[in-house]
Formats: structure tokens, C-alpha cells, sequence
């Protein structure tokens, strides 16, 4: 946001604009020295692989949502008891991923790791604490250590607030005698809380990746709906004029392929709702809501007696992560399936629940399965290195070298995720992937040195455009000047950053010229408002003289008396425009009312009251004079139109039978702006006249 706009804007208003702005310009040591610090967190967060013994490596994959649905309530599976119930049930169908949101948050927080209590957390030294953060940063999948790890993120909070500084004192001998110096330093954070510190941000930034995907994905879904909304309401209106039963089939695969498509984010939810009123709506001109809802729940029940076969199959299968896999895949189909009748709905899902217990169980059994586990992370890791190493091996522009220390911490992320590799190979792929990442950092740290250069030239750009700035702030010239600023305030923006040690001082240098202009310019508004405000008390006081004026019976008297006040209330310059409309109306009434009792016509009283007008304006000088003629003609180009349009319409009337109310209407709305218009045209001609002078 400009400076010009912030002015309109109240303080608190003004304040967030102006710290939007100088967020804008961040300085470059300061993303230096935040890149230096990422490199390190990424350095020391990839040290170590604590070892994995069989039996954690056996509960690593039992998070939140491998566990069963084994307490998903069937209530919702039921016959609704009339017409209403069973459309509304059949397009809510698509709406159970609100519910089975809320039951899988249920589900996560009962699968969360229990960790230390905050007392046992203090009662660990530096030492133990690093080392028991990298426990837990080895369980997976993050959100399932989220309590662990915020313990720890107070813990390390709480112990690191305050270190302790150190002052040096230092004489110096100079001609003028001795020169004692104290410099106080405080103490550097320990190796501890360094990585602390950087295991804690690499753990925000993998729950912050795995939200990030999680919304896109269902942005996505959200649009896939709404096109599917928009088809179905292209359905319902072409049942306007055909037979609704036409359109069965199609409605149908609407909803079966809206009930195939995931969650929306929580903003978006309202085309549920959406879709459901166009879907009862159908349903209900159709009048068939209870066939087809009762053969879309037998339809549901042998899917989900499908569903059932297939999970009971598995429940023999040998190979129990693939068993497991595909039982996930399976609660996830179930879930997407509409309601039984109540009479079926405790027995489908009961047989269902009892297969997805035994995989489940077998699963944490299955020792084979962890050990294949191991060999694919093994492989993912070696892509990972081989992926880095061709990075590194080809030439790189200036923004792929900027965002090569996020792309380190990108991978030291993607590879923490991974999990172990066979033990025999563990090491020796980590010490391979730790070579590349530090090469990466090296490539970083001469990139910064290049960057400081670039910080010295910007900042004689923006010392250039402080000048600019100081050179007009004193200026009166509002309008040329408010522009002019304008555009040194977005050159501004489009200049990089500059050192911290420099940003702070050349940005309020910058933003005081504007200000100056700014501060006088609004002045200036303020004494504009205070004359708007004289100028109106002047009409009404004037209006206040006309209702107590009493009309002298000399005719000729009375018309120059008339003629006299009109010329004073032209005479008297702008009111505010939230009075402007009611003061003229209440002035043009009365001065009506004495032209009527001097029998003149008011068209022509309205043109010399208009005349009076024009005449102030000229006399005034500036822009008033040739914008009111400009209005002037586009109100006739105007009524012209108008008086166009109706006599072509009235050509179209005419042809048609009983007619004739329409043409007389039409007749009317003619005649009365050809009235307006000859009122515009002699107007112009009072304005042409006034202009020839």
C-alpha cells in the first residue's frame, strides 16, 4: 500500500501498512545470517540415526490411521421415516466427510506417543534431553509425537531464556590520555541447544509439508465439486421444460462421482450444503425419493458385503503389510459408501470391524514385513543421494544457488522421514548423503558473500529515490505530486534489499519526505472542509431569508429581489456533499414558490437560477465551468438514447394486437424526455453563451 493511501486510512490501519511495507525489504544480512543458522540446523539434525531395535521398528507403522474404525458408529447407517428424510439422507451421503474428520481426529489423539511430563523433562541435563529428542524424532508420522515434542519446544524455551554474558574491559594509550573500553558479550548457545533448536525447526517444517499437501489435495477436491455443482445445476433448470425423469440417470452419476471425490477444506464446505438443496430439489419434483433411495441403500449394502468378502480374505493373507495396506485402502472405499437400511447396518459393519481387527493384529506381528520395510527406505535413500548428487553436478543460475540451502533442508527432511535402512548399509548411506549436504552449504556461503555486493547497489538506488522524495515534499502541486510520489513508492518496492545495518535508517529517511507531503496535503484538505462547511451555514442562512421574505407588490420589485438572491446563492462556492443534495432541494422549493406567485413559468425560472450558477463558475475560474459543461452534453447523449430506444420499441408495439396501453405508455415516457431534453439543450445554450463572453 502507498503512502498517499495510508493517509485516508486510521492510525491503526496506517501502522499495519506501514510494517507490510518494510517486511518487503528485509535486509540481507539478516537473511544471511537466517540461511547460516538453517545450514547448521540442517548439519546437526542429520549427525546421528539413533539404532532401531525389531520391536519399535514393529510399532512405527501403528499410527492414527492404520489403527481400525472399530469404534465408527453405524447410527448413522438408518431407513429416515419419510419422503423428506430419505432425499435429504441420500445427498447428505456425500457430506460424511465432515463426520469421519471428526472421527479420525478422535483417532489420531488416541494414537498419540506418550512422552515425558514436562517434571521429567527438567530433571534431564543438556545431554539427555538432545538425546531424547532425536528418540523421539525417529517416530513417525510426525503429528503422532506432536504433544512429545511441544513439551520439549517449552522445556527448551524455559532453560535457554536468559544465557549468561561476559564483560571485558580495555585501555588503550592515546595522545589524550587513556581510553578505557567494556565490551559486553553474552554467551553463545551450547552444541545442546543449537541442535535442539534445529531438530525442533526441522519438526514444524515436516508438520507444516504435511498440512501443505494435505490442503492441496483438498483444494483440489473442492473444485472437482464445484464443477460437479455446476453441472447439477445446469440439471435442475433443464428440468424447467422437460421431464425430470429424463434426467435420473445423470443425477445419479453427479452424486456417485461427488461421493467419490475426498475432504474440501473447511472454507469450502458450503457446496456441500449446496449440493444437497439441488439434489432434494430434484428428488422432490421427481416424487420417487423413496425408490431410489431405498435401491441405492441395497445398492450400499452389497458393496459393502464386497467390502466385507475382500477384508476377510485378507484376514489369511501371508504377507501382512501388503494385508494391511489393502485394508486401509478398503476402510477408505467404506467410507465413501452411503447408508444401509437400520435393519442391516450393525451386521454389515460388525463383520467388517472383525476382519480389520485381525490384519491389524497381524500386522504388528509380522516381522518379515518391517524387514522389506527397511530395503525399500534403503533405495528411497539411495535415490535421495543420487538426486542431490546431480544436482550439485550441473550448473546452477542465481535462483536455484538462493534456494539451495532450503533444498538442504528439504532433503535432510525428506531423508529423516524415510526411516532406517538395513543395518549393515545404514552408515555408509548416511556418510554419502552427508558429503553432498555439506556441499551444498559451501555453495551457500559464497553465494552470501556475492550478496552483499548486490545490497551495496540497492542501497544507492534507494538513497537516489530518497532525494527524489525530499526534492517534492515541500511541493503544493497536490494532484501532480501525490502521482509522482506514488510511482517513487513502487520503484521503491521493486528494489531488492539492502543490509540490516542500512535498511532501517534509509527506509525512514524515504518514508519521512513522504510523509511531509502527505501531512501538508491533508492540511490543506482540512481548510477546503472548513470553507464546505462556512459555505453551506451562508445557504442556509439564505434559505432562512426566503422563508421569512415578504414578496413587495411592485412586480418588477419582487422579480429583482428574486433575481438578487439566486446570483448571492451561486455566488457562494462548494458545501459538503452529504448536504449538497437536501440544501439545494429545500432553496430550489422556495424560490419556486416565489416564481409561481409572480406567475412565472418554473422551466423558465430553473434556466435563469442555472444561469446564476454558470455565471459563478466562470467568474470563479478553474475546472468547475468546463466539467459542468461536459456533463451537460453527456446527459443529452444521454436522453437522445433514451428517446431512440422508446420510438424503436414503440415500432415493435405497434405491430401487435391490443397494443394500445403499451403505445400510449410508450407515448408518455417520449414526451416526457423530449421535455427533459429541450430543458438540457437550453441549458447548453446558456452555457454556450456564458463560455462565448
Amino acid at each position: 500500500m502507498d503512502v498517499a493511501t495510508a493517509k485516508a486510512q486510521p492510525p491503526e490501519t496506517m501502522e499495519e501498512n506501514q510494517n507490510s511495507l518494510q517486511e518487503s525489504q528485509q535486509p540481507e544480512n539478516e537473511l544471511a545470517q537466517e540461511a547460516s543458522k538453517a545450514e547448521e540446523q540442517t548439519e546437526q539434525a542429520v549427525e546421528t540415526e539413533p539404532a532401531e531395535t525389531d520391536a519399535q521398528a514393529a510399532e512405527q507403522p501403528l499410527d492414527t490411521e492404520d489403527t481400525p474404525v472399530a469404534d465408527e458408529s453405524p447410527a448413522a447407517e438408518e431407513t429416515p421415516s419419510t419422503e423428506d428424510a430419505q432425499a435429504e439422507e441420500y445427498a447428505d451421503s456425500a457430506d460424511d466427510e465432515e463426520e469421519d474428520t471428526a472421527e479420525e481426529a478422535a483417532a489420531r489423539e488416541e494414537g498419540q506417543f506418550q512422552g515425558k511430563t514436562a517434571e521429567e523433562l527438567k530433571s534431564l541435563t543438556d545431554e539427555e534431553l538432545l538425546t531424547y529428542m532425536k528418540e523421539v524424532a525417529q517416530i513417525t508420522p510426525v503429528r503422532k509425537v506432536r504433544d512429545a515434542v511441544a513439551a520439549i519446544k517449552a522445556e527448551v524455551t524455559e532453560r535457554f531464556a536468559n544465557r549468561p554474558v561476559e564483560v571485558t574491559e580495555s585501555t588503550d594509550e592515546t595522545a589524550d590520555g587513556t581510553e578505557s573500553h567494556v565490551e559486553i558479550k553474552q554467551q553463545e548457545p551450547s552444541a545442546e541447544e543449537l541442535a535442539l533448536r534445529a531438530m525442533l525447526a526441522a519438526y514444524d517444517e515436516a508438520v507444516e509439508t504435511e498440512k501443505r499437501e494435505a490442503y492441496k489435495a483438498m483444494e483440489a477436491n473442492a473444485d472437482a465439486k464445484s464443477a460437479l455443482l455446476e453441472k447439477l445445476t445446469h440439471v435442475i433448470e433443464e428440468t424447467q421444460t422437460n421431464n425430470p425423469s429424463k434426467f435420473t440417470s445423470t443425477v445419479k452419476e453427479i452424486i456417485a462421482k461427488w461421493k467419490s471425490i475426498g475432504h474440501v477444506p473447511a472454507a469450502r464446505r458450503s457446496i456441500n450444503k449446496q449440493f444437497h438443496n439441488l439434489t432434494e430439489d430434484f428428488f422432490t419434483k421427481l416424487n420417487i425419493e423413496r425408490d431410489l433411495r431405498n435401491l441405492d441403500m441395497r445398492h450400499n449394502l452389497a458393496e459393502k458385503v464386497k467390502l466385507c468378502e475382500q477384508a476377510e480374505a485378507l484376514t489369511t493373507m501371508p504377507t501382512t503389510r501388503k494385508a494391511f495396506n489393502q485394508m486401509q485402502r478398503l476402510r477408505e472405499i467404506w467410507k465413501t459408501i452411503g447408508p444401509v437400511l437400520r435393519s442391516d447396518s450393525d451386521a454389515v459393519w460388525e463383520r467388517f470391524r472383525a476382519a480389520n481387527i485381525i490384519v491389524t493384529e497381524n500386522f504388528r506381528k509380522g516381522n518379515d514385513a518391517i524387514r522389506e520395510q527397511e530395503k525399500k527406505n534403503y533405495k528411497l535413500k539411495l535415490a535421495i543421494c543420487e538426486e542431490v548428487e546431480a544436482l550439485l553436478a550441473k550448473e546452477m543460475n542465481q535462483k536455484e544457488v538462493e534456494s539451495l540451502s532450503k533444498k538442504a533442508q528439504e532433503y535432510t527432511t525428506r531423508w529423516r522421514g524415510i526411516g532406517f535402512a538395513p543395518k549393515s548399509v545404514n552408515d555408509e548411506i548416511y556418510k554419502r548423503f552427508r558429503q553432498s549436504i555439506d556441499k551444498m552449504h559451501d555453495i551457500c556461503h559464497a553465494f552470501h558473500k556475492e550478496q552483499n555486493e548486490r545490497f551495496e547497489a540497492n542501497l544507492r538506488i534507494k538513497e537516489r529515490l530518497c532525494e527524489k522524495a525530499e526534492a517534492v515534499m515541500n511541493s503544493t502541486d497536490w494532484r501532480q505530486t501525490s502521482d509522482y510520489l506514488i510511482g517513487l513508492q513502487k520503484e521503491w518496492k521493486e528494489v531488492g534489499p539492502v543490509a540490516h545495518k542500512n535498511s532501517d535508517a534509509i527506509w525512514k529517511r524515504f518514508r519521512k519526505a513522504c510523509d511531509t507531503f502527505f501531512d501538508n496535503k491533508q492540511g490543506q484538505q482540512k481548510v477546503e472542509l472548513n470553507a464546505q462547511a462556512e459555505n453551506l451555514n451562508k445557504k442556509r442562512a439564505i434559505i432562512e431569508e426566503l422563508k421569512a421574505y415578504v414578496a413587495p407588490a411592485d412586480e418588477e420589485s419582487h422579480l429583482k429581489d428574486l433575481k438578487e438572491i439566486v446570483g448571492r446563492w451561486n455566488s457562494i462556492g462548494l458545501v459538503p456533499g452529504s448536504d449538497k443534495g437536501a440544501v439545494n432541494k429545500e432553496f430550489a422549493a422556495l424560490i419556486g414558490k416565489q416564481y409561481d406567485a409572480l406567475h412565472i413559468d418554473r422551466t423558465d425560472a430553473e434556466i435563469e437560477q442555472y444561469r446564476g450558477k454558470l455565471e459563478a463558475m466562470k467568474a470563479e475560474g478553474g475546472d468547475r465551468f468546463r466539467r459542468e459543461r461536459m456533463r451537460l452534453q453527456a446527459q443529452i447523449r444521454q436522453e437522445e438514447q433514451e428517446i431512440e430506444t422508446l420510438e424503436n420499441n414503440i415500432g415493435f408495439f405497434a405491430k401487435s394486437k391490443n397494443s394500445d396501453k403499451f403505445v400510449e405508455e410508450f407515448n408518455a415516457k417520449i414526451a416526457k424526455a423530449r421535455a427533459e431534453l429541450e430543458i438540457l439543450n437550453r441549458k447548453m445554450n446558456v452555457a454556450n453563451e456564458i463560455a462565448s463572453r
